[in-house]
């Protein structure tokens, strides 16, 4: 077998890191401007790409958050189950271990969200991935911010705290913070910023969610869920 040269696997490395950067980008803008279809984009745009599987399923369950959020029920049926699989086989792989059961977890989440009735069999189902992610990734910035969202969406008959919830994300922030790789063109981190602010603003502590808003403008101008929805209504409660 010929070896492969040097320059050959630096030129292989510098193309999945400019795909991945690119790719980053997109969902990125695509977050920013609640955009499904740029969402669509990059999730078939990661399906063909040559990066890892975990960093493509990543950017793929970009697309069912985005559903969750668009109420979009449909698109989200045609893709869910195939990522599902997806972090399933990652977990199997036993390369990574949290932040796939943390994903899965908050994917059975938004299958309750469409459907209620299914958080008589999911529900716990979620709460044992989600132990899980937390037993092997206390230290991961995406884990407590999945955890955290699980808590604020929850209702408090079925274990959702506004607390927990708070302190979820406060915990994540911190640790999205202490690594500057984690910040660059980061949805979750101006997600898991957002949340925490909505959740304060939900625990009545209204000056803490304005400077938390105030923090991600500064991050972000075009952040237009909090520039015109969650600030200018943070008040008017």
């Amino acid at each position: 077998m010929k070896k492969i040269s040097l320059s050959i696997i630096i030129f292989l490395s510098a193309t999945r890191l400019l795909a991945q950067e690119d790719l980053n980008e997109k969902q990125y803008r695509a977050y920013l401007a609640n955009d499904i279809e740029g969402w669509q984009e990059v999730y078939k745009k990661s399906k063909d790409s040559n990066l890892e599987r975990y960093d493509q399923m990543l950017m793929q369950y970009g697309l069912l958050n985005a559903c969750m959020a668009e109420k979009n029920e449909d698109l989200f049926e045609e893709h869910v189950d195939v990522i599902i699989e997806g972090f399933e086989a990652i977990i199997q792989d036993q390369k990574h271990f949290a932040e796939p059961y943390a994903l899965l977890s908050s994917i059975n989440g938004f299958k309750i969200g469409f459907s209620s009735w299914k958080g008589m069999f999911l529900g716990p189902k979620s709460t044992r991935q989600m132990e899980k992610a937390l037993k092997h990734g206390s230290d991961s910035p995406l884990v407590w911010k999945l955890y955290a969202n699980s808590k604020l969406y929850t209702p408090e008959t079925f274990g959702g705290s506004v607390t927990e919830a708070i302190s979820g994300f406060e915990k994540s922030v911190i640790l999205f913070e202490k690594d500057s790789i984690h910040l660059s063109n980061n949805w979750m981190y101006l997600d898991a910023l957002a949340h925490l602010g909505l959740s304060y603003q939900k625990n009545n502590e209204l000056e803490k969610a304005k400077t938390v808003y105030e923090k991600a403008l500064l991050i972000e101008p075009d952040f237009a869920w909090v520039s015109k929805v969650l600030l200018p209504k943070l008040f008017q409660q």
